[in-house]
């Protein structure tokens, strides 16, 4: 059973701090593959009382099915959340916040991946929306 945090919070704002698509193949060249990616959070210090941030980074490359060494595309992208909380977590209440959070800001930055990699010719293509939760 996954495990969610008792602590209760609200997205104040966003920002995107980074978002870098290399389109490095003519979509054209490649028939489908696959996306070899990594999510990494970070959690922010707090800026004030009652806050905290975190960063969610989406990084990693698209694979050719037809020749699993070519690297059409390589994803980099980072978005900041500032969120109010109700007190400040334990550490382990920490790591599964962060997950929480983390979720909230997902969907963001995967609408903006894929709408830029759908411009760059590369359509159809879908990445999570939520993460699992920490068991």
């Amino acid at each position: 059973m996954s495990k969610r945090s008792p602590l209760k919070v609200a997205l104040i704002s966003t920002r995107l701090k980074k978002i870098a698509i290399d389109a490095l193949i003519a979509p054209k060249e490649v028939g489908g593959g696959n996306l070899i990616l990594n999510y990494t959070i970070t959690l922010e210090p707090n800026e004030t009382p009652g806050t905290m941030g975190m960063s969610l980074q989406i990084s990693g490359d698209g694979e050719d099915k037809d020749d699993p060494g070519t690297i059409p595309f390589k994803i980099d992208a980072v978005i900041s959340g500032l969120f109010s909380i109700t007190r400040k977590p334990t550490k382990i209440e920490a790591k599964n916040l962060s997950t929480d959070m983390a979720n909230y800001v997902l969907p963001i930055l995967t609408d903006t991946i894929e709408t830029t990699l759908t411009k760059c010719g590369y359509p159809n293509i879908q990445l999570l929306k939520s993460l699992p939760a920490e068991a």
